[in-house]
């Protein structure tokens, strides 16, 4: 159930943005390609009867190659702003989670790298535990929302956190390559119909009264 690809539509007061994004090559080839063809030039949206001129196409890449060397191979933070920029929820036993923890978040990504189809796995049995035991919230700022989604009213949050890595370097590469997966893959649940967007900042984190 977990798909290669995730997309989000952020609504401006001219434009709309709509970002796909594909975490592996047949899900480039199947999705993306198509998008870029010339005769891709405006989306029909049936039951609002709403006819949408695409102005303009951008397209950004990055092999597994570079990702690594910025994360798994890099000198990273360990202070990371998770900003939630479209509704999100995880689902736990048949019931929706409307609220992030550091387990949700982290077992999220590593489903959703290890199902990527790349060429290693990062599961391990005890992986999830030592993330949750190296990696905290410091802080937050979040809001309930709903998602609609063919009649269903889907609770959710937005907003962001930032959190703290503890532990050794390891660690902290291993988290910031998961936690910056997510600007492809999505977090939480419905990443592929527009939930869960996220955009992740490293850097260091501001006392209060600090300039």
């Amino acid at each position: 159930n977990i798909r290669p690809y995730s997309q989000f539509i952020q609504v401006g007061e001219e434009k709309i943005l709509w970002s796909v994004a594909a975490v592996n090559d047949e899900a480039y080839e199947q999705l993306i390609k198509p998008l870029l063809q010339d005769d891709f030039d405006y989306i029909y949206i049936k039951y609002k009867n709403v006819k949408l001129k695409i102005v303009s196409k951008q397209l950004e890449s990055k092999s597994m190659e570079e990702f690594l060397s910025e994360t798994f191979f890099g000198n990273c933070s360990r202070f990371v702003k998770i900003k939630f920029i479209t509704p999100c929820a995880f689902k736990s036993q048949g019931r929706y989670i409307f609220y992030p923890t550091v387990r949700y978040i982290m077992q999220s990504l590593v489903s959703k790298f290890d199902s990527g189809g790349h060429d290693f796995s990062v599961y391990t049995d005890e992986l999830i535990s030592d993330l949750e035991k190296y990696i905290y919230i410091i802080k937050y700022n979040l809001r309930s929302r709903i998602f609609s989604l063919e009649g269903v009213k889907i609770p959710s949050f937005s907003g962001e956190i930032t959190v703290k890595i503890d532990g050794p370097a390891q660690m902290v590469n291993l988290a910031n390559m998961l936690l910056k997966y997510g600007w492809y893959s999505g977090v939480g649940i419905k990443c592929a119909i527009g939930m869960g967007a996220v955009l992740v900042e490293s850097g260091e984190v501001k006392r209060h009264g600090e300039k």
